[in-house]
């Protein structure tokens, strides 16, 4: 049987796919990097973050998660992430790492 969904569709269960693996999360603080924070969940960093300089690692795993389930490469799966911090946290123009 094949589907087909509309792009609106698509995007909607890609920000879905997003939110379950960065939520529910807590946010730590470091005195080392007063600058950054952490998410972390289930004991695992998953996003470091500096809203100064707008860089954001984001775990490996996470990241080829993403990458897997919805068949996207590099800059595809950076722009969805983006925009996911951006919709849901208001930081917009950031950089993403995962390395």
């Amino acid at each position: 049987m094949k589907y087909i969904i509309t792009e609106e569709q698509h995007n909607k269960i890609i920000d879905k796919f997003i939110t379950f693996q960065f939520e529910p999360h807590e946010v730590d603080n470091s005195k080392k990097y007063p600058d950054n924070f952490f998410w972390t969940k289930n004991g695992e960093v998953i996003v470091a973050g500096n809203a100064e300089s707008n860089t954001f690692w984001i775990s490996p795993v996470i990241w080829e998660t993403i990458n897997t389930m919805f068949d996207m490469e590099g800059d595809a799966a950076a722009q969805a992430i983006v925009k996911w911090f951006d919709d849901h946290y208001g930081f917009s123009n950031i950089e993403i790492y995962t390395s």
